[in-house]
C-alpha cells in the first residue's frame, strides 16, 4: 500500500502501463491469483514509502468475502489480459513506425500490419 511517492508499472517488454500513487496497491494480482508477477513495479523519481500487506491478511479477507474475492480475481485476470494486449499492440506500432520510416510510400506489408492491428483492437472491443 503506497503511503507516499509514486510507483510505475511496466510490462516485461518495457511498456509503461500506469503510475500508482498514495493509497494504491501493487503486487496484489500475484497473491490473489497465486501466479508469478506479470508486471514490474519501479519506484518513481521521489522517495516511495509503502506498507507491506501480509499474504495471510489478503487470503483471510478473500476467504471471508467470496463475492468480493470473485470480483477481484476476475478484474485481475482482465487486467493481465489487457496488459498483454497493450504490449502486443505497442510492438506492432513500433514495427509499423520502422516500416514507415524505411519507405516513402505505404507498402503492402504496412497495409497488412495495419489490418492486423485493426483486428486486434476490434477483438478487444468485442470482448468487453
Amino acid at each position: 500500500l503506497i503511503k507516499s511517492g509514486y510507483v510505475y508499472i511496466y510490462t516485461s517488454g518495457g511498456l509503461k502501463l500506469n503510475r500508482l500513487g498514495v493509497n494504491e496497491i501493487f503486487g496484489d494480482a500475484s497473491l490473489v491469483l497465486k501466479k508469478p508477477r506479470s508486471v514490474t513495479a519501479i519506484a518513481g523519481e521521489h522517495e516511495v514509502h509503502a506498507l507491506f500487506l501480509p499474504e495471510r491478511s489478503i487470503n483471510s479477507f478473500l476467504q471471508q468475502n467470496k463475492v468480493i474475492s470473485a470480483l477481484i480475481r476476475k478484474t485481475h485476470l482482465r487486467l493481465i489480459d489487457s496488459n498483454a494486449q497493450s504490449e502486443e499492440l505497442s510492438k506492432d506500432l513500433e514495427e509499423l513506425m520502422v516500416m514507415v520510416k524505411k519507405n516513402e510510400t505505404i507498402s503492402e506489408d504496412v497495409t497488412k500490419l495495419v489490418a492486423q492491428m485493426r483486428n486486434k483492437v476490434n477483438k478487444t472491443l468485442s470482448e468487453d
